[in-house]
């Protein structure tokens, strides 16, 4: 049996295999264990011009979800601080998978694998090492405006069959949500029709450059402001309303007037006849057209805003006189008949009558 001083001596021995290891290794008589050092993450932001790339203003997208997976059964989950920011670390090397929990109204503009796999980013590490490039953009989905210009053939605010596209008729956009160098002009095709896409959601006014002769019938807003229209867009919403109407409105008239010496030609001294009442009539007039009028005191009468069509124009005879002239002949007395093609201005429909 051992001497107790014999014992002691020992003590200090036994107590120096059993201390502890300093950090950040556990180490022993026979091994050495590395505390886990690597880290991952950086941020989620909005791109709010959807370049992919994180510009100036460009703010994060707090209280976002945030998991990893590793290898096995680990698990981590977090939620973005303030500018969008996340870390992971204490993390060992291999490959981790790192997701961002969408939120509806959003897609996503850049991960660092690449948005084919949405949402997600596998990340590699190598010991000790750390990742601050596991970067998630996201931006609202984009929206579109268009429909089409057209021939309001008839000028009554609606496109009927049969009313063609006016083609190669310039529209515009703007508001302040277009994107950088978006092309902002573009020309109708065949058939009328134009789109802009790629629109962020706001506020945009849409305008067409009228051409001469053609007057507006309809937009979307009103004719009230000519050849635009302005419209708020929802991200990701899509218009395809946005019509604009023209038409090239034609007018009959010109005088009835006091033939004295029955030549069927008007002399200089030859009066008109004020207040005679003039008619028209035709299958092409608008709904609630005006369609009586009474001469001037020159005997002057026109009717304006005429869809193209053939129209009867008479004149309500007054006891005493007689038709010498009207413009398709007095056999059909106190009447013509005139044809108008679209924008024509008939200033040759004249009456002469004698007492």
């Amino acid at each position: 049996m051992r001497s107790l001083p014999a014992f002691l001596a020992l003590v200090p021995l036994l107590l120096a295999g059993c201390e502890r290891p300093r950090s950040p290794s556990l180490t022993g008589p026979d091994f050495t264990v590395a505390v886990p050092s690597g880290s991952i993450g950086d941020r989620v932001w909005f791109d709010a011009n959807r370049n992919g790339a994180q510009n100036a203003g460009e703010a994060g997208m707090v209280g976002w979800t945030v998991t990893l997976v590793g290898s096995g059964a680990y698990v981590a989950m977090q939620t973005t601080g303030a500018n969008g920011a996340y870390a992971f670390t204490g993390l060992s090397s291999g490959s981790y998978r790192v997701c961002v929990q969408p939120r509806q109204g959003y897609v996503p503009s850049w991960d660092l694998d690449g948005v084919g796999t949405a949402n997600c980013a596998v990340v590699n590490l190598t010991p000790g090492s750390v990742r601050t490039d596991a970067d998630f953009g996201y931006a609202q989905p984009v929206g579109s405006i268009g429909d089409r210009v057209w021939n309001d053939a008839n000028g009554n605010g609606a496109p009927n069959t049969g009313e063609p596209g006016l083609a190669s008729w310039v529209v515009r956009i703007s508001g302040a949500s277009l994107p950088a160098g978006y092309v902002a002009t573009q020309s109708t095709t065949p058939s009328g029709a134009y789109g802009f896409a790629g629109l962020p959601g706001g506020t945009y006014q849409v305008c067409v450059t009228a051409r001469p002769g053609y007057a507006q019938t309809f937009d979307i807003d009103g004719t009230a402001t000519p050849h635009c229209a302005t419209l708020a867009l929802s991200p990701g919403q899509t218009y395809t309303d946005i019509d604009f109407g023209y038409w090239r409105p034609g007018s009959i008239g010109d005088r009835v007037w006091h033939d004295a010496n029955g030549n069927r030609a008007q002399d200089p001294s030859e009066a008109g006849l004020a207040g005679w009442t003039v008619t028209i009539s035709g299958t092409a007039l608008p709904a609630g057209y005006a369609a009586a009028q009474v001469a001037g005191p020159t005997g002057a009468y026109v009717f304006l805003g005429l869809p193209a069509g053939t129209y009867r124009v008479c004149i309500a005879p007054q006891a005493g006189w007689t038709p010498t002239y009207d413009l398709d002949g007095t056999g059909t007395p106190h009447c013509a008949t005139v044809p108008v093609v679209a924008g024509q201005s008939r200033t040759d429909v004249d009456f002469g009558f004698r007492r």
